[in-house]
């Protein structure tokens, strides 16, 4: 529930940063090199390169983002994973948005929704997942198929490994466990209920897809999956799905 609150808090008064400075804090560059933004946001294209060596002078912040001066009136924003060393050597003490995020949320949480066919029947699903490092998260994904006789559910438990090819764009594969529950549908309103060939079953899954950030936390999301059951007899029962949606870290 701390965390909770901690959240809440970082969500709605983000820090707009070097508040209290009254003028410039002027510094030497001592990482090797800074991009300059056109805005406070990675999808704002970069116009200029800053060296080591040179000085800049920090104006403001937003969130992750400060906004600098360099030498021939250069002025841009910089994203502050590229000026940790800088700010280390001036000194700069970390507010407690920074603590916050390096305790709490270093790992970020992810939210989304997508919509797709399984098995040939349309299907919706919401999910959420863990980054437990850079490349590696755990999902936890609820998704309703309705079909012509039956309306389902799957419940899905996943690990996903993301590989960076493009600052946007990152390909991923993922292996996991499903749950699918069968709900045959009565529809004659009172007659007998329908009988399908699908039963509740346990199932592995495997898949492949890719992720195209549009911005730092805002990502569209395609997949394919192919689910597994093997029952009595050795006999296989094989799904297909695909799922494309939308997802959001914070």
């Amino acid at each position: 529930m701390r965390h909770l609150f901690l959240l809440i808090a970082v969500l709605l008064f983000p820090l707009a940063g070097l508040a209290a400075e009254t003028t410039p804090l002027r510094v030497r560059l001592a990482d090797p090199f800074i991009e300059l933004h056109g805005g406070p946001g990675s999808s704002f294209p970069v116009y200029d390169v800053v060296e080591r060596g040179e000085f800049i002078e920090i104006l403001r912040r937003r969130t992750d983002w400060f906004e600098i001066r360099a030498t021939k009136n250069r002025q841009g924003w910089v994203r502050k994973a590229q000026l940790e060393a800088t700010l280390q050597q001036a000194q700069v003490p970390p507010t407690w948005r920074d603590r916050l995020v390096e305790n709490v949320l270093a790992d970020r949480f992810r939210f989304g929704a997508a919509g797709g066919i399984f098995d040939g029947e349309g299907i919706v699903t919401i999910r959420g997942g863990y980054r437990t490092s850079e490349h590696i998260s755990v999902e936890m994904a609820v998704s309703t198929i309705t079909g012509i006789f039956a309306d389902s559910a799957l419940i899905q438990a996943n690990v996903m490994v993301d590989i960076q090819v493009l600052d946007s764009l990152r390909p991923f594969f993922l292996i996991g466990y499903s749950r699918f529950l069968n709900v045959p549908d009565n529809l004659s309103g009172g007659g007998p209920i329908i009988i399908t060939n699908r039963h509740n079953l346990d199932m592995l899954q495997a898949g492949f897809g890719v992720q195209w950030f549009l911005t730092d936390r805002f990502l569209i999301r395609g997949e394919l999956l192919e689910h597994a059951t093997v029952r009595g007899n050795n006999r296989s029962d094989r799904f297909s799905q695909f799922n494309a949606g939308v997802s959001y870290f914070f």
